[in-house]
């Protein structure tokens, strides 16, 4: 299934054949001097004890978010190979691939544990954002704030001071 949003792509993939079109896409063109994926998980309780549900995988050459349904493809989700003997576990322990997370904590740590996955070439935008604040470095800031922090959104607070929507020139997201 695939829907396009924005110029850029959705598929949902949750066959072999799907997977071994999203490693030929993630090892195709790639560079080391700038990110190759950007990734985030989800799962209930992710970590260590708990499991992963989706990986989203956005591969900005392609302009294509891959949402793999690692709950129903398993360990295949990383052992299936391309026609070039590349797995997802291949381009997510390769250090010369540049892929970008954000708060890879418990994400890493899932991987880890229930995949035996060695993850490499990752960055944490997190941190970086953690790293080049010129406030309190006490915290590690959420998604929400970096975005609205980051960003040319105006945001509007509701009576209880709870962020309720994030505005950019026309665009409406309410939270």
């Amino acid at each position: 299934m695939s829907v396009e949003s924005a110029n850029i792509n959705i598929v949902v993939v949750d066959s072999v054949s799907l997977l071994q079109s999203v490693i030929d896409a993630a090892v195709t063109g790639l560079r080391t001097d700038s990110p190759s994926l950007f990734i985030n998980l989800e799962g209930m309780n992710l970590g260590r004890c708990g499991s992963i549900s989706i990986m989203s995988v956005y591969v900005p050459n392609k302009s294509i978010v891959y949402l793999i349904d690692v709950h129903k493809l398993g360990n295949e989700a990383f052992s299936t190979v391309n026609r070039d003997g590349k797995s997802l576990k291949y381009v997510l322990e390769c250090p010369a691939m540049l892929n970008v997370l954000f708060d890879a904590r418990r994400d890493l740590d899932a991987l880890s544990a229930l995949f035996g996955l060695s993850v490499d070439g990752i960055r944490d935008v997190q941190l970086m954002e953690l790293g080049t604040r010129k406030e309190s470095k006490d915290f590690l800031a959420g998604l929400d704030k970096c975005v609205v922090n980051d960003s040319n959104f105006r945001q509007q607070r509701n009576k209880h001071g709870g962020l309720t929507k994030l505005i950019l020139g026309d665009c409406l997201i309410l939270l």
